[in-house]
């Protein structure tokens, strides 16, 4: 792990990995989950009363996470096994500044939303 973080970041790596993995959980967090529920519950009480478990919270809140942690774990892996800690670096950047990101979602959504009003 020293390695990895001694070593400098190519920009255009970290740039690629970053916009991929934004727009990624954009994607998830925006469209697919919603869909998937809707497709799968449907609307009405019944709908309401199973969106309301734990596990569909959890899965709600951080699904879109998941697999961008999943997915920059498999990736700071694979590059430290082949010596490459300058590309491992932008993943673990990624999913430090994504995660921050994340966890402010709401209120940056409800600012660029503000814009446009």
């Amino acid at each position: 792990m020293r390695e990895i973080l001694k070593s400098k970041i190519s920009a255009v790596h970290f740039s690629i990995v970053f916009a991929t993995a934004f727009l990624l959980c954009a994607f998830l967090w925006f469209l697919a989950i919603p869909l998937v529920y809707w497709l799968a519950f449907g609307e009405g009480q019944m709908a309401t009363k199973i969106s309301e478990l734990p596990i569909n919270i959890f899965i709600g809140n951080w699904g879109a996470l998941i697999p961008i942690f999943l997915i920059c774990l498999l990736g700071t892996l694979n590059n430290r096994s082949r010596k490459r800690f300058s590309n491992a670096k932008s993943y673990v950047m990624t999913f430090i500044l994504i995660f921050i990101l994340y966890l402010f979602r709401l209120s940056i959504g409800d600012t660029i939303i503000g814009f446009f009003d």
